[in-house]
């Protein structure tokens, strides 16, 4: 893969009374991670061009198109997560400086970010198109307090916005950006770790194996405005979601959901919730994060194979119940971890008919810790 620019995160938080804080170092850049402070957390934001001249109209509407796909992941009971994301004409939470190209130095440098009060954006008026749309939508994120992911991170979606040096072909979130948003602003505690963890955008983000059918419903969900369905073909059958979770050693992880019978004549088989991992160790390359000496978020040198790490099952009834697991504790002595969330179903209507369709909700892997 080709890179055409590499977007850095300044290596201070910038405070209201021009004090700069180093960040502190972090295992391999992934998702999620700890924010980059309280006032690059918040989830309502409004934002002005400093030096609007410098930009053309179609470039202005670039930059507010890659500000605004921010808007897109929603919460489990389908509220947009970030509230808010408004241009005003003046004094906003972020401010956005159109900057020249040889501004930062390094000419594969394309744009920067900091967080204040106001925070900062620094973006290069050389850029257009998708490249300047890409750029602010990175950028972006930092102001929403989000660290750099791995470009390789992501389970079936494109590739990551916030992944530490880029190509230009990426034109919305990845799954891994809809989690990190989710993870750092979403209000279901604890802390959930999955995107569309609530079914509230559909199935995406969601794979399948050996299922006949996977929809969402309006029909009574459990919480917000809609629930996930799903049939296995075989009892081997189930719905899943991968993540990536960085800076994650010595973390408690489990996973949650909530099961319901969609038929009452439902009578036979379970429910069960499964909790693998797969750990990673980054290796080294052009891409190595700032944070980590040497290491590359978009190089993977080894992983573990996917392994069940924990396990619950339970007979669903036709009202919703919880299913969980108990926590398991993140080893130290890897850069990453991969979550992967599991829910398979054996209910039948009877021991010899075919399988039932399930209705499942909140579904997802939490942060214990």
């Amino acid at each position: 893969m080709a890179y055409l620019g590499r977007l850095r995160w300044w290596s201070t938080i910038v405070l209201s009374i021009v004090t700069a804080v180093a960040l502190p170092n972090i295992p391999a850049a992934g998702f999620p991670q700890p924010g980059l402070g309280a006032s690059c957390e918040n989830a309502w934001i409004t934002y002005w061009f400093q030096n609007s001249w410098v930009w053309t109209s179609s470039q202005l509407d670039e930059i507010r198109d890659g500000f605004g796909d921010w808007r897109a992941p929603r919460d489990w009971d389908g509220d947009r997560v970030i509230k808010q994301m408004d241009e005003v004409s003046s004094n906003g939470k972020v401010k956005v400086v159109g900057v020249s190209p040889g501004y930062f130095g390094d000419p594969s440098q394309l744009g920067s970010a900091s967080c204040g009060d106001p925070s900062t954006i620094l973006l290069r008026y050389d850029q257009s198109g998708n490249a300047l749309e890409h750029l602010a939508r990175h950028e972006m994120g930092h102001a929403l307090g989000m660290h750099h992911t791995g470009s390789t991170d992501s389970f079936g979606g494109p590739m990551e916005t916030m992944a530490t040096c880029i190509s230009f072909g990426s034109t919305s979130l990845s799954q891994d950006d809809d989690g990190h948003v989710v993870y750092h602003h979403g209000d279901l505690n604890p802390e959930t770790i999955h995107a569309n963890a609530g079914f509230e955008t559909g199935t995406s983000w969601w794979g399948t194996s050996s299922v006949s059918s996977f929809y969402t419903s309006t029909y009574q969900p459990e919480d917000g405005s809609a629930a996930g369905r799903f049939r296995p073909s075989s009892d081997d059958g189930y719905i899943y979601q991968s993540m990536n979770f960085a800076a994650a050693q010595g973390r408690k992880v489990d996973a949650r959901t909530n099961i319901r019978k969609v038929s009452s004549q439902s009578t036979y088989g379970r429910v069960r919730l499964e909790l693998l991992v797969r750990h990673v160790v980054y290796g080294t390359g052009e891409c190595a994060d700032e944070f980590v000496t040497g290491k590359d978020q978009n190089v993977r040198s080894s992983w573990t194979t996917w392994w069940i790490a924990r396990a619950a099952d339970r007979y669903p009834t036709a009202s919703w119940a919880i299913l969980d697991t108990t926590a398991y504790t993140l080893p130290t002595s890897y850069d990453a971890t991969d979550l992967r969330v599991r829910v398979k179903s054996s209910v039948r209507y009877s021991s010899t008919s075919s399988l039932a369709t399930i209705a499942v909700d909140t579904t997802r892997a939490r942060d214990r810790s």
